[in-house]
């Protein structure tokens, strides 16, 4: 049993993975809210895509944060690196769900503006890390 211990430390003491972990957590759980709220209230779903892509990229920008902090420094290196990961992640389960829906020019954009958005986040963590 401490073996196991050990070998799941490992991986979620590697800051690339606990922030993509927390990305994905931030991403799944506010999509959920998200959608709680536009079926229980009367909001138009004309608010649905911007609002969707303030939650993605808030979850990026959490990940690169917090993987910057755990790692203690080099958080654009980190914060990047979540952000791939957090890309590749989303992009596969639209794949999934939804193939006939992908556009290269929004994908390129999406890429874009995660990359930045989760770099942020890491620089970001890097100096508010005391």
């Amino acid at each position: 049993m401490a073996e196991e211990k050990n070998i799941i430390l490992k991986y979620t003491a590697t800051p690339v993975f606990l922030g993509t972990l927390a990305a994905v957590g931030v991403g799944l759980t506010g999509t959920i809210l998200l959608t709680l709220i536009f079926y229980f209230t009367s909001f138009s779903e004309s608010y649905l895509q911007p609002a969707g892509a303030a939650i993605y990229l808030i979850g990026a920008f959490t990940g690169g944060f917090l993987a910057a902090k755990r790692a203690g420094g080099k958080g654009l290196l980190y914060g990047t690196g979540v952000g791939i990961c957090y890309f590749f992640f989303f992009t596969l389960i639209v794949l999934a769900t939804k193939p006939g829906s992908f556009s290269l020019l929004n994908l390129g954009l999406k890429a874009v503006y995660t990359f930045i958005v989760s770099a942020a986040g890491g620089i970001i963590g890097i100096a508010l890390t005391e």
